[in-house]
């Protein structure tokens, strides 16, 4: 089912209500909050859209990614989400105002202070869960190495020599 569908079947009143499920249906619901996670902003920024979050940290596993972090309207966002910065002098702004951060760098660039290389491919998101936010266990940041298709990565190299960052 599409996502359009998805809404338009919530939106009449498609899905149950949590106190409508049995209690089988319940106990099932809650052990696949155990296994699963969801991404907070699958569909673009969690910030853009904040009435989400509170159900679906309360009631599950979430990661989350905002590069709105730098607005006082979003601090909010520090326990579930990872700011998500570009540059060291972001992942620096970032950590100074509490978040957590993940950053996207070069292969060839070192690691920051108190940073660690995302596990991603040999762990899969579900399994990890490290980016869910400042109220982690974690307490790392993570950064990931530009991948994916060759012209992503070039344009990821080119938008570090416009901030006139070393490419390497």
């Amino acid at each position: 089912m599409q996502l359009n569908q998805q809404y338009q079947k919530f939106m009449r009143g498609g899905y149950p209500q949590w106190d409508e499920l049995t209690k089988f249906e319940r106990r099932h619901v809650n052990r696949l909050k155990e296994v699963f996670i969801s991404r907070l902003g699958k569909w673009g920024d969690p910030a853009s859209d904040k009435s989400v979050i509170p159900f679906m940290t309360e009631y599950g596993r979430c990661l989350g990614y905002t590069h709105q972090w730098q607005g006082s309207q979003h601090q909010d966002l520090q326990p579930s989400c990872m700011a998500s910065v570009d540059d060291p002098l972001e992942y620096g702004r970032a950590n100074d105002m509490g978040w957590r951060t993940f950053r996207t760098k070069l292969e060839s660039d070192p690691l920051l202070p108190n940073e660690i290389i995302c596990p991603y491919p040999k762990v899969q998101c579900v399994d990890c869960g490290m980016c869910d936010g400042k109220d982690s266990k974690f307490k790392k940041n993570i950064a990931v190495n530009a991948h994916g298709v060759r012209y992503k990565v070039n344009r990821y190299k080119g938008y570090r020599t416009q901030l006139e960052l070393p490419v390497v």
